[in-house]
């Protein structure tokens, strides 16, 4: 066997085989020496005239053949190779969305578990937030591994004497919609990872005029848990919002004046506090606050009004009338993202209706304003950015919005209890009560439908392949998850949770189950 010198593609891979043949082999009578006694020898087939003719023939048709299959075995070679590179780039590409889970091939088993205080476990980032018994020590613990990464321990005052909780100072500002361009980022990863812990003083319970009750407001590292700023709110707190790199706070005293605060985020110093005239909300007791921020300009209406502006902290008094939100105007803006061709999408908050979405083309001009919430769940892998699904509470309605035109492009029945749990490869999985559906993005039909156990039902999860679905668990045994092939629904695998499981979270890209007295990675 010899390497073949033919030219051309995968000429390395085609090999000649020349067959010599043998004599001892063929019928009896065409064997030399066989026949009847006497008789002469038959010429064999090499020994015959133009048999060195025949023979290269056949070594030619031989290579061509051979050199037929070397081609379509490089090919079939050459296509798995773009296949598992695809299969690569696509690992990778659902490896940078937010909210999915490692590959789960096989039924995930117990990584690691660790003591929790009725069920409370909080995700920040990539960290898991504990809080023991006592209330006395916050722990960050590492998903990956169930090791506490650090402590802190809160001494008298702790968030949990008179209700509180901690967690990612990135969920109180303006979230950033799915990223439909690879690369885009969000504000979340211009700081470095903070905690923001809220502690109610119960003295000052039954007597609450906020949106908050007064409250200590702490600021940790999410690196290693020291403290970047502590404040003590005396008072009604109104306000936290996070703006860009820092953070912004509005309490109501009790002599009717408001003090309002931007901090550092990275430093945990004051930027600037602008305290009020007493009274310029009107008297304590019960009244309502509107907050609208608008124009970067916060403003604050009870029975009087106070407006500052955010940027340095300057009042705007009689003279200098606060921007007024029209009638079409979002008061207060809950996420938004720019899609590829520059359209700008905003969900929030207009005065006296339900939430609103909207959509504005690069020139400024209005393209689409539609009460509902659209559908943005998390994981979200940017798929289809020229449909834009909106929940439409007010219409019982599940809609399709071209966002070039604004034409509603599709509408089908949703149940109140909707709730968008995932948007991967042109499909919106969706819980309601007790199932879980896939719907089409493209024209809103339903691909597939299937049972999930009504306890969990928000506790749905995927890999990127399948959706791991908590399933309604037989006659007194334990809960199960099933993975179920994003295409048609189909299941690959099912186990058992731990026992008692009241909710399923996602941390960095692990699943963890949370019982009443445990939290459990799984993997």
């Amino acid at each position: 066997m010899r390497q073949h010198p033919t030219a051309g593609p995968g000429a390395e891979h085609v090999v000649e085989v020349e067959l010599v043949e043998d004599d001892s082999t063929g019928p009896p009578d065409e064997r030399a020496g066989d026949g009847p006694p006497g008789a002469a020898p038959r010429s064999v087939a090499g020994n015959a005239p133009g048999a060195g003719r025949e023979r290269s023939g056949r070594r030619g048709g031989l290579r061509a053949r051979h050199g037929v299959v070397a081609v379509v075995a490089l090919a079939l070679v050459l296509a798995t190779v773009v296949q598992v590179r695809q299969e690569a780039a696509s690992r990778a590409a659902l490896a940078a969305v937010p909210g999915v889970l490692s590959p789960m091939v096989s039924p995930p088993r117990e990584l690691w578990r660790v003591a929790s205080v009725d069920g409370q476990a909080e995700v920040a980032g990539d960290l898991l937030l504990l809080t023991d018994s006592a209330g006395a020590r916050l722990r960050a613990v590492d998903p990956s591994n169930g090791q506490e990464r650090w402590q802190h321990d809160w001494g008298q005052a702790r968030p949990g004497s008179g209700g509180g909780s901690c967690s990612d100072v990135a969920g109180f500002g303006t979230a950033t919609g799915p990223s439909y361009a690879r690369g885009q980022e969000t504000h979340a990863q211009d700081v470095a990872p903070r905690i923001l812990c809220l502690r109610a003083q119960p003295e000052f319970a039954g007597n609450l005029i906020g949106l908050f009750p007064p409250t200590v407001v702490v600021v940790l590292s999410g690196t290693d848990g020291e403290v970047v700023a502590r404040r003590e709110v005396r008072g009604n707190l109104l306000l936290v919002r996070r703006i860009g790199d820092d953070l912004l706070l509005a309490w109501a005293g009790s002599e009717g004046g408001v003090t309002v605060v931007r901090q550092d985020l990275r430093t945990g110093e004051d930027l600037w506090v602008h305290r009020s005239e007493p009274g310029v909300l009107g008297s304590e007791g019960g009244a309502q606050f509107d907050v609208v921020l608008h124009e970067d300009v916060l403003t604050l209406t009870s029975r009087g009004a106070f407006s500052v502006e955010i940027a340095d902290g300057a009042p705007l008094g009689p003279a200098d009338e606060a921007p007024r939100p029209g009638p079409d105007d979002l008061t207060w803006v809950y996420a938004q993202t720019v899609l590829p061709d520059g359209h700008l999408v905003r969900w929030g908050a207009r005065t006296a209706t339900f939430s609103t979405v909207e959509v504005t083309a690069p020139d400024g001009r209005a393209v689409l304003r539609v009460t509902g919430d659209p559908a943005w769940p998390l994981p979200h892998d940017g798929s289809v950015p020229d449909v834009l699904v909106v929940v439409a509470w007010d219409r019982s309605a599940l809609e399709g919005y071209d966002v070039r035109s604004g034409d509603l492009l599709w509408s089908v029945e949703a149940a109140s209890t909707t709730d968008p749990v995932a948007q991967l490869d042109g499909r919106l999985f969706l819980v309601e009560d007790d199932q879980v559906r896939a719907v089409d993005v493209h024209d809103g039909t339903t691909v597939w439908r299937a049972a999930v156990d009504p306890l969990l039902a928000w506790s749905v999860a995927t890999d990127g392949r399948s959706l791991l679905v908590p399933v309604p668990r037989g006659q007194g045994g334990s809960a199960q998850l099933a993975a179920l092939r994003l295409d048609d629904g189909t299941e690959r695998w099912r186990t058992e949770l731990p026992r008692g499981t009241q909710r399923l979270a996602v941390a960095a890209d692990r699943l963890v189950a949370v019982t009443g007295s445990v939290v459990v990675g799984l993997g």
